[in-house]
Parts: C-alpha cells; sequence; structure tokens
C-alpha cells in the first residue's frame, strides 16, 4: 500500500481513492511524477493530501484484458504543502515511476459514461511481469513524435496530449492540442494533414497583432473584476487601501501573454499572466480562428 494511504486513513480523500472493487493492472506512466518545489504569492498557509490526475499512456487489467490506450489516466495521492511565498508537492513511492516503461499495480478502475475515460486508482505498486505486447507498445510511444511547424520542430509532449513550440521573439509558448483517441505513433500517419488546421492558424494568423489585440481586449473585459480585487492585491503589495481605481491601462500595463493553445477544433486560447491582479491566477481569452477576440476569464 502506498504510505500515504497507511499515513492518513481517515482522511477524506484518502477514502474517496480507496472505494470500489480491487483489481490488479499493468500500465505505462508517460511522465516522471516527481517531487515538486515551487514559488507562490498571497498564497495562504495549507498542509493536506491531495488527489493528482496524472495522463496516461496504456493499461491492461489483469490478467488478461484488452490494452486500453486512449483516454487513460491515473489517480493517486500526494502531500502538499504551502505558506505565503512557496509550495512543494511529495509524490512519495510514485517518484520512482519512469516514463515508457510497464508498471503493475493493485488498485480500483472504473469508466466515465459521458466523456469515454478510462480511470486507475493506484493503490500500491507489484513487482513487474512480463507483458509483450505492453513492452513493444512502451518501447513504440518512447520515440519522439515530431511535427514541422513555422517556429520549427515541434514535440508531442504525451503528458499533457499536444505538440509544443516557443516562440522565441514574443516569448510565448505554443500549445498544438491533440484531443483524439488514436495514439500517436512516430513514423505512422500524415501529421501535418491531421494538424493542417492548427498549422493554418500558426501560420496565417498568429502573430505579435493578434497578441496584442487579445491583450486589449483582456485589459477592457476584466477591469470590472480587477477593481472588485483591487483592495486585497493592495494589501498584499502593502500599499494603502481603500486602493484607487484601475483603469483599462493599468490592466494592459500588467498583463502579459505566456502560451497560446490550438484545440483540434473550436476557439483559441491565450493564457495571460495576471501581473497578480487576481492573486496569480491566469487570465485567458479565447478567440476565433481568424483571430477574434470573444470571451475573457479568470
Amino acid at each position: 500500500m502506498l504510505s500515504l494511504y497507511e499515513e492518513f486513513p481517515d482522511d477524506p480523500k484518502i477514502k474517496s481513492l480507496l472505494s470500489g472493487e480491487p483489481v490488479e493492472f499493468a500500465f505505462i506512466a508517460s511522465v516522471t511524477p516527481g517531487r515538486g518545489d515551487y514559488p507562490l504569492r498571497y498564497s495562504p498557509p495549507e498542509k493536506r493530501v491531495r488527489g493528482v490526475f496524472h495522463y496516461g499512456i496504456a493499461a491492461r487489467i489483469l490478467p488478461d484484458g484488452e490494452v486500453l490506450d486512449s483516454s487513460v489516466f491515473f489517480l493517486y495521492p500526494e502531500w502538499y504543502e504551502a505558506d505565503a511565498t512557496s509550495a512543494s508537492v511529495d509524490r512519495r513511492e510514485m517518484e520512482q515511476l519512469e516514463p515508457f516503461k510497464v508498471y503493475r499495480a493493485r488498485g480500483t478502475y472504473y469508466q466515465t459514461t459521458i466523456a469515454i475515460q478510462h480511470r486507475f486508482n493506484i493503490h500500491e505498486l507489484l513487482p513487474a511481469e512480463d507483458d509483450p505486447e505492453l513492452d513493444a507498445l512502451a518501447e513504440a510511444v518512447a520515440r519522439p513524435v515530431v511535427l514541422e511547424g513555422p517556429f520549427g520542430a515541434m514535440t508531442f509532449n504525451r503528458q499533457l496530449s499536444c505538440f509544443e513550440a516557443r516562440d522565441e521573439e514574443l516569448g510565448v509558448d505554443i500549445a498544438l492540442d491533440y484531443s483524439r483517441d488514436k495514439l500517436l505513433i512516430a513514423g505512422k500517419g500524415n501529421l501535418r494533414k491531421s494538424f493542417a488546421s492548427g498549422l493554418k492558424f500558426l501560420e496565417h494568423v498568429y502573430s505579435a497583432e493578434f497578441l496584442e489585440s487579445a491583450r486589449v481586449f483582456a485589459s477592457e473585459a476584466m477591469l470590472r473584476k480587477a477593481n472588485h480585487w483591487r483592495d486585497d492585491v493592495a494589501e498584499a503589495e502593502s500599499r494603502p487601501t481603500p486602493a484607487p481605481l484601475w483603469t483599462s491601462q493599468d490592466v494592459y500595463d500588467r498583463i502579459s501573454p505566456r502560451c497560446v493553445t490550438i484545440p483540434s477544433r473550436g476557439n483559441v486560447s491565450v493564457e495571460f499572466d495576471d501581473g497578480y491582479l487576481f492573486g496569480g491566477h491566469p487570465i485567458e481569452v479565447f478567440a476565433t480562428r481568424s483571430g477574434e477576440p470573444k470571451k475573457a476569464e479568470m
């Protein structure tokens, strides 16, 4: 049994993860779920058990279930600690996992019905056993899948299920989402045809002017909410309260674009650093694929 289950047996999150009929299963992870430390601002002190939702490559219910290789997710507990300036996560035994390697575990399984997803709660890691089919699949998915785009080679991130690139000139990350069920394997299929819509947006719509229009839209659309938060922000920054009202120019000066995400279909999103107008919560602007901003939210 993973140690956090034994350490916090009465915690509601632990009880939730332990619910259901136990099964044994083999699985392939997409990334090492390592220990993490990161800075925070305006965060209250906190210590608690959290459930981690972890994207996987494939799984098989033992002893002889079929290989599930689409919409596979794993859940397990982590210990979370935060104070006013930093946070850390400790995933204990799960930190030993390596990507693209076959593991065996005991836990519970359930399948969602609205959007088909296969979810496995991991309770205990077990000694590995031979599984030639999963071993071959793990070897295949370990090879990088690369798509050539306007910013050079975009490598597929299996944990986030997207092709990633960086616009160094404008300082913005680019994510080309993949939401289809079929597992991407290097050397199979016509990637440029499959991602033609997203590449078209990057080649013909994405630009400094597009980011500027999204920034102006966000500064106007989020002004009212920024003023609702202004006294909290002033207190956190040791400024007098009540704080003066922000203007749309103030909001514009604080926010900055950091990521553009192009989904398989539908509106494109631009994520902005909020400049701590909202305590570090990012702002997201949704725009049509022709580049017209339509909605902004925190």
